[in-house]
């Protein structure tokens, strides 16, 4: 297989969050399914879905994004943590309980920062809510705070896929 490259930033899509109320009666395996492929056909029988568009982020923006989160003032301590977490929740409750406090402190300020990273590309990437022009303010007004936290999450995922494909797997 060779490598594929994304040759533009100017992609728009239309997407939901699988988190949406009105998605609430569909199943998982049909969820799962669009936030592998996103094709909104999946829920052409549901009314009332939120509508995002958003917009694929070149290589640049994504880099701008992470030198306005502080990037050059992160953490390589936290970093270096953040890479060797154990992924099993348990073990990794017990592993962080185990690190002094400065390494707390170090994983918890590079986690922040990659919050802020995500925060910035969603700032950057969110075109519109239902064909009106919106921004990260209007996502960090969605409640309850658990849905914000979910529609966040998928916008992220739905960012990065659509920025690191070519414009074929885009499509698809």
């Amino acid at each position: 297989m060779m490598f594929k490259f994304a040759n533009s930033s100017n992609y728009e899509l239309d997407i939901v969050c699988v988190s949406d109320p009105a998605l609430e009666d569909v199943d998982q395996k049909t969820k799962d399914k669009y936030l592998e492929t996103t094709d909104l056909t999946l829920f052409a029988k549901n009314k009332g879905m939120t509508i995002f568009r958003i917009r694929a982020l070149s290589h640049s923006d994504r880099e701008q994004a992470e030198i306005r989160a502080g990037a050059f003032q992160r953490t390589e301590l936290g970093r270096i943590l953040n890479w060797q977490q154990p992924s099993d929740e348990l073990d990794k409750a017990k592993w962080f309980d185990k690190l002094p406090d400065d390494e707390k402190e170090a994983y918890h300020l590079y986690n922040q920062y990659l919050q802020r990273v995500c925060e910035e590309m969603v700032k950057q990437s969110l075109v519109s809510i239902d064909g009106v022009e919106a921004g990260l303010d209007q996502i960090n007004l969605i409640r309850p705070d658990s849905l914000r936290s979910q529609v966040f999450s998928e916008l992220i995922l739905h960012i990065r896929r659509i920025s690191l494909l070519d414009l074929d797997q885009k499509k698809t």
